[in-house]
């Protein structure tokens, strides 16, 4: 068995107790847990002007980036709105937003400690809920079950809301999904190319 998780021993972030629109904010708090994974970005995060600036008032860091999208007139809910305004808020190009990625192409982000955040509309499983819910999660690892498998048996997430696997009930931390559901879930949903944000450094 091999497992890979760039946020073993690392804070979950949730977007229940969001002072700004806490139910609808898993994008600026996946981006938030995103970067606090990355120590190289985390450090330009809480060094930025702008995070200081909003500091003042917020005391959690993805209510300070929330209310700089806002304050600008940004949709949150805009994926490339997303990705701009973190690069602005950090003062480096280190976010894109693509809707071509691989499963290839997520592993090895992962393995170099780099997560992703993947968009989907997720049924509330197993309840399988008649509207099913548009969110953003982040991506923070996978299992194998031999190193030569090309693709996951499961992937591992962290889910602002909660437990995506129990209709978000209880913690989003390290929940795992299988491939098969993750491929019909995430978007393009189905399709074995994903929409993703990724980040670099360096």
């Amino acid at each position: 068995m091999i497992e890979v998780n760039v946020s073993k021993n690392k804070d979950n972030y949730t977007q229940r107790n969001n002072e700004i629109d806490p139910l609808i904010s898993c994008n600026t708090t996946c981006y938030t847990m995103a970067c606090s994974y990355i120590s190289e970005l985390w450090k330009l995060f809480n060094e930025s002007f702008i995070f200081k600036h909003y500091n003042l008032k917020y005391k959690q860091e993805e209510d300070c980036f929330r209310r700089y999208m806002l304050d600008l007139h940004f949709d949150p809910t805009v994926h490339i709105n997303l990705s701009n305004c973190f690069n602005h808020f950090i003062m480096k190009d280190a976010a894109t937003f693509e809707t071509s990625v691989t499963y290839k192409t997520m592993m090895e982000d992962l393995d170099k400690g780099l997560p992703l955040i993947v968009s989907g509309t997720l049924p509330g499983y197993p309840t399988k809920r008649k509207s099913p819910l548009g969110h953003l999660v982040v991506l923070v690892g996978y299992v194998k079950s031999e190193e030569n498998d090309e693709l996951p048996k499961e992937w591992i997430i962290d889910d602002p809301y909660g437990n995506t696997m129990n209709d978000w009930l209880g913690s989003g931390n390290d929940v795992h999904i299988p491939h098969n559901l993750f491929k019909k879930w995430m978007k393009d949903c189905d399709s074995d190319l994903k929409w993703a944000h990724r980040f670099r450094v360096g």
